[in-house]
């Protein structure tokens, strides 16, 4: 029961920011509802290159709460260097192809209102490079029962991502958006794999 609350309380924090991230760019930005349909466009475009090969963590979870519950430590490090391993590959494999090509997709098939998706294109890919790094701690934590360590380190990422829209969409615009996710992924990178690392097993 705990366990499953702790896990809950991250999805909370995740409905909670990516809510607020529109209320924040409505207040501070003019042409809020032009900006948005470019956010998402960009967000919608480099999903499935990164949720194909982070669902290669999802599936390792179950292999990792086993070995770990068996106190068999290399066997764990194992998993997560093949984790890693083919999530990179799989991840750069499929992104790099849709780096190489976005900029042409948006500007040969797309309406001319959604022009200024190339220019923000480069920081999403960004983003999701960054974003990418956060997933595998999220399913060892799940897998080892770490679940308040799951927790903490999304109200880390979230709460970071809030504060920091708040301020970097302030101060130079739309751009802020991109920055403040790309900072926010990164802050619970450092954290997260710390607490992978000295508590669980480093890769």
């Amino acid at each position: 029961f705990i366990y499953g609350i702790k896990l809950t309380g991250v999805q909370v924090l995740t409905a909670l920011s990516w809510g607020l991230i529109p209320v924040i760019m409505g207040v501070l930005l003019p042409n809020f509802l032009e900006l948005n349909e470019i956010w998402i466009l960009t967000f919608s475009l480099t999903f499935g290159y990164l949720e194909t090969g982070a669902y290669i963590f999802t599936t390792l979870m179950p292999s990792i709460s086993e070995s770990y519950s068996q106190r068999m430590l290399m066997l764990t490090r194992r998993y997560l260097d093949q984790g890693l391993r083919w999530g990179i590959i799989v991840t750069t494999m499929l992104g790099g192809a849709f780096v190489a090509f976005s900029d042409p997709f948006v500007e040969g098939l797309l309406p001319p209102q959604f022009m200024r998706a190339a220019g923000v294109m480069a920081l999403m890919h960004v983003w999701r490079a960054t974003d990418f790094t956060t997933r595998l701690p999220d399913q060892v934590f799940q897998g080892v029962g770490r679940t308040g360590l799951y927790t903490f380190t999304a109200l880390i990422e979230h709460g970071g991502r809030i504060v920091l829209s708040r301020f970097l969409i302030k101060w130079v615009g739309f751009p802020g958006v991109f920055y403040a996710v790309i900072a926010s992924s990164l802050l619970k990178f450092a954290f997260a794999w710390a607490l992978v690392g000295y508590p669980v097993a480093w890769p």
